[in-house]
This record gives C-alpha cells, sequence and structure tokens, in this order.
C-alpha cells in the first residue's frame, strides 16, 4: 500500500517538474485522436517522444525535421525525449510522429495538477517535511 505522505510527496515533486510552460488544451488532439478527455491542459509546443530501441540517429533526425521539432532535452533514465514543435503545432507534430514506425510513443507534455489537504495546523508541518523527505523515505 503507497502511503499518504509517500503520495503526496512524488505529487508534489511532479507537479514541479511538470509545471513550466505555457498550457494549451488537448481538445484539437483529442477530436482527431485517441489521446484522451477534452480539456486536459498540455504545454503548448511540447511533446514527449520516445524511439524505438536501436533507431539510428539520423532517422531520429529525420523524423524530427518531418515534424518541425527541435530536441530540448532528453530525459536518458526513460529513453524519452522533449521536442519542441512550436506554438499552436502540437496536434500536427503529434499526427507526424505517429505515423512514423520507428517512434514507440509519442504524447503531448500534459500538465498534472496535485492537491494536497492543508485544514489543519498540524497537516501545514508535515507538508513542509515532505519538500525535505527522500524519495522512498517511509
Amino acid at each position: 500500500m503507497v502511503r499518504p505522505r509517500t503520495l503526496s510527496f512524488f505529487a508534489a515533486a511532479l507537479l514541479l517538474l511538470l509545471s513550466f510552460g505555457r498550457p494549451g488544451t488537448s481538445a484539437a488532439i483529442a477530436a482527431g485522436s485517441d489521446l484522451g478527455e477534452l480539456g486536459v491542459d498540455y504545454v503548448d509546443g511540447r511533446l514527449l517522444v520516445q524511439f524505438v530501441p536501436a533507431t539510428p540517429a539520423a532517422a531520429r533526425a529525420a523524423a524530427h525535421a518531418r515534424a518541425g521539432g527541435r530536441v530540448e532535452q532528453t530525459i536518458a533514465a526513460i529513453g524519452v525525449q522533449v521536442v519542441n514543435v512550436g506554438p499552436g503545432r502540437v496536434p500536427a507534430a503529434f499526427a507526424v510522429y505517429a505515423r512514423n514506425p520507428n517512434v514507440r510513443f509519442v504524447e503531448p507534455d500534459l500538465i498534472v495538477r496535485a492537491t494536497i489537504d492543508c485544514t489543519g495546523e498540524t497537516g501545514h508541518v508535515r507538508q513542509r517535511s515532505l519538500l525535505m523527505a527522500p524519495v522512498g523515505a517511509a
């Protein structure tokens, strides 16, 4: 069972990591795909792309060029590239990446919001300690 303290810490860390960028909405994407529910926010102009293992660098570069994307960052631990496709271009670029057989998955950089119950004085004190707790702390 996941303890509330661990879950809250993870949610706060995830919120911090995903809170950068200008929000868009997935309405345009969801209308033409199975990306999820209407009204889900994502960072406008940014996609997360993972290629099939052993895809040559030239094939990756060609995929980015076709979609009009530029790699901003690579999350090496999970093999995902954070790609800037330009404001308002998420739906079109998503479609280009999704048709590429070298792409394992592509998804918008979704904005996740966490909520923490801070109704009491002691809850506030516990929340402060969450920010300093190491991951996996009991």
